[in-house]
């Protein structure tokens, strides 16, 4: 397994269910530190426990990105893990 992402750390928006949690997992399969976003009736935090139970390190941020305001937070989210 390449762990070409190892130390790096990425945002997954729409990271809840289909392509976007399948991106959140493969990113994490390569090391990387994901945080799940997603909107807030999204399963963010089933994603998130399936990452840190099977894979590697992972954290939730329900919010739609598209607001500035949640854009922000999410990116400090990050920024603080």
């Amino acid at each position: 397994m390449d762990r070409g992402l190892e130390g790096k750390v990425a945002i997954i928006t729409g990271a809840g269910t289909g392509i976007g949690e399948a991106i959140a997992h493969k990113f994490a399969k390569e090391g990387a530190s994901v945080v799940v976003n997603g909107l807030i009736d999204d399963p963010i935090e089933d994603v998130v426990n399936s990452i840190k139970h099977y894979i590697g390190k992972a954290i939730a941020y329900a919010g739609d990105v598209s607001q500035e305001f949640h854009a922000q937070n999410c990116v400090q989210t990050a920024i603080n893990a």
